[in-house]
Parts: structure tokens; sequence; C-alpha cells
């Protein structure tokens, strides 16, 4: 992926750039198009944002267009899987991963600053992860009790709602953070223990029988998976 520079401009720089991107994404369509990259790891073909646009492949060339003149997105050709002429499709550069929600993230950030400072900011994140994930969680009826599967599909669609790119795996949910790859990098502690709450939180919510089993980080922290088990039954006095 193409590095970004935006971190390097100075003052009148970086605000003409800031203009760049705000014309290149006040269009819906070319935002839609960002956002629907930022989940597709290999790429996207005009012919894929015209069939989910349904726009005639000329008109998504030129939004195309617009963002590679922005340094939003850049093409390339795909792996060939049959003879002839591999497609093109399209991903994004740093500086089009950054784009989309910019601001928000950066809010986070700042909030997260704010809990680092405390003095009991880890209890403080499990506590809040807690409440927010029996908040998120659809408590499933007390007539048909949630099986494992459904438990590890709804943490993964609750971890999903919260920002991390989160699918189930065996016993578990394996995230992706790199759309929160600045707020992992400056506060992994912080960003564990609210992690570690969210779980606890959909595991009540949901009845499930399951406990937190680890919690780990790949070293690039670009990766987490989430591992359940099923908790101890207390014995009987």
């Amino acid at each position: 992926m193409p590095r970004s520079d935006s971190a390097k401009l100075g003052g009148s720089q970086a605000e003409e750039r800031a203009a760049i991107l705000h014309r290149a994404l006040a269009d819906g369509r070319r935002a839609w198009i960002v956002h629907e990259l930022r989940s597709a790891r290999g790429g996207l073909s005009v012919e894929d944002f015209a069939d989910r646009l349904h726009l005639h492949p000329n008109t998504v060339r030129w939004h195309l267009r617009v963002l590679e003149e922005a340094a939003l997105v850049f093409a390339q050709a795909d792996a060939p899987t049959t003879r002839g002429r591999p497609r093109q499709v399209y991903r994004l550069t740093a500086d089009g991963v950054i784009a989309e929600g910019s601001d928000e993230r950066l809010l986070v950030l700042v909030l997260a600053d704010v809990v680092a400072r405390c003095v009991d900011a880890l209890p403080t994140a499990e506590h809040t992860g807690y409440e927010w994930g029996r908040y998120l969680a659809q408590r499933p009826s007390p007539l048909a009790p949630a099986g494992s599967d459904e438990v590890i599909a709804e943490l993964a669609l609750t971890l999903d709602r919260l920002g991390f790119s989160a699918e189930p795996a065996e016993n578990g949910v394996r995230l992706h953070t790199s759309s929160l790859e600045g707020l992992v990098a400056r506060h992994p502690r912080v960003v564990e223990a609210l992690l570690r709450g969210v779980v606890a939180g959909v595991l009540v919510e949901m009845s499930s029988g399951l406990e937190l089993s680890r919690l780990s980080f790949t070293t690039d922290a670009a990766e987490a998976l989430v591992a359940l088990r099923p908790r101890p039954v207390a014995p009987t006095p």
C-alpha cells in the first residue's frame, strides 16, 4: 500500500490536503466506494462497484479517477485466475484508510488519552466495556437459549459495531484492528481492558455458559484472537 505523506505536511499544505480530501469525499458515492474498500481485502473492480452502486461503469471510472487524483485509492492488476488479461482492482492508499471517519477516530484517541490518565484507567475501561457489551448484545429468548455458535456470532457482531473488523473463528472471534491501529498502538492495555469488558458483558447478556479463556494480539497488534471456553460449573454444596 502506498504510504501516507499527510503527517509530514506543514500548516498551509495540511489545509490544502484537507480541502482536497473534503472535495473527493463530498460526493456520497465516492465516500461509499472508500467505505466498501475498507472491508475488501482483495480490492474491488469497476464492475464490482457498478453492480453494487447500480451505476454505469464509465460513471464508476470517473469517481475512481477523482479518488485516485486525491491519492485515496490506487489501481493494480489482480492475481490472474484464468487465461487472459488480469482484471484491474482498486485498493485504498494509506491516506484512504485514514480518511474515512478520521475525525471520529481522532476523538476516540483523545478520549482514550483521558481514560489512560485516570488512576483507575484499566478497571474503568473494563467496566465501561462490560456495560456496552450488555447493552449492544441481542439477548436471546428464555425459551430458546443461544448455542455456542450463536453466541460467537453475536460477539463478533458486537465487536464489529464497536469499530473492530471481527469474524467468528473456532471457539472464539478473530479481530482485525487496522481501523483502530492508532488507538491500539497508543493505549494497548486500555484497549485490552475494554475488550475484556465487552466480551464479558456480551457473554453475560447472552446467558452463554462461556467465558474468556485468552485474549492475544499478534506481534504487530494488527490482529487479535478472543478465545472462549465453557465456564466451569460451580460444585453443588
